[in-house]
């Protein structure tokens, strides 16, 4: 099997409204914030499983420093530290159709802002709800 990927095929949108102008290397990193499964081992070599519950995740999105998507993750990010309500759909899926990750989120860190000689990227991240094991899709590589 072959798997060809190209980054113009990725697109995210979040609030549905698609989210532009993304950084020139990875632009988007999903972690899970629990630890799924571990296990520890007794004195005796007794071993016991233990099953994070927590299947919640942090994303963090990449841009470009003169992407306009920054301006509206910041209006964004201050409107929900005042009603509180800025929760919305994030989806992350390629032009072939399939999707690779989808959840609600919102903005729990705003962007480092730094300024060089060159434009440099702004990193925003997001905190989701619980992400059920029928949305996520192992085909992100």
């Amino acid at each position: 099997m072959v798997y060809t990927y190209n980054p113009r095929d990725i697109s995210i949108s979040w609030g549905n409204k698609p989210v532009t102008g993304f950084a020139e290397d990875t632009f988007v990193n999903v972690v899970a914030m629990g630890d799924g499964v571990v296990s520890s081992t007794g004195c005796d070599g007794e071993i016991v499983r233990n099953i994070d519950p927590n299947d919640r995740y942090t994303v963090e999105i990449t841009l470009q420093q003169g992407s306009s998507s920054n301006e509206r993750f910041s209006y964004v990010y201050k409107k929900d530290k005042t009603d509180g309500a800025e929760i919305h759909p994030l989806v992350i899926k390629d032009k072939r159709g399939n999707k690779l990750f989808s959840a609600q989120a919102w903005i729990s860190k705003r962007a480092d802002r730094q300024y060089g000689r060159t434009a440099g990227d702004r990193s925003w991240t997001f905190e989701t709800d619980e992400v059920e094991a029928a949305k996520e899709n192992t085909i992100l590589r």
